[in-house]
């Protein structure tokens, strides 16, 4: 199979490296200024950006169904999730609303994603259809 460039790959790139360069500036002010819940939040909100375009590269980039597979998995079960809790838990910390940030919430947090990661290694097409993935040999 050979190598194939998609249209959407550069717009992933730019958003990479956009976001990755404000995590960088947030890691810096989280050690200058001190250690605010709300920085925090917004770090690990960049964090799940930057693998969710990391994971787009990686889907659009490969050809190997399953590896694209794989991807899509990944992104369906574990960056899904990530993103929607994370961006939470920046409104939450945000809007000083940190009293509903407990272990309770975290656990519920990592049980979904646990459960879908698990769903999704024992039934592979269960978010995403495999049939669907198709090449052209030119």
């Amino acid at each position: 199979m050979t190598f194939q460039l998609q249209p959407e790959v550069p717009v992933f790139v730019g958003i990479l490296l956009v976001t990755a360069s404000l995590l960088v500036y947030s890691l810096r002010q989280y050690h200058r200024r001190g250690r605010t819940p709300e920085l925090l939040a917004f770090i690990v909100l960049l964090s799940v950006i930057c693998v969710w375009q990391l994971n787009a590269i990686f889907v659009s980039v490969i050809t190997v169904p399953g590896l694209i597979l794989a991807g899509n998995n990944f992104g369906n079960a574990v960056l899904v999730f990530g993103f929607a809790y994370s961006f939470t838990w920046f409104a939450l910390a945000y809007t000083e609303q940190t009293r509903w940030i407990n272990r309770w919430t975290a656990g519920f947090a990592l049980a979904t994603i646990a459960a879908t990661s698990v769903t999704i290694v024992l039934n592979p097409e269960f978010m995403l259809k495999a049939n669907g993935l198709m090449t052209q040999d030119r």
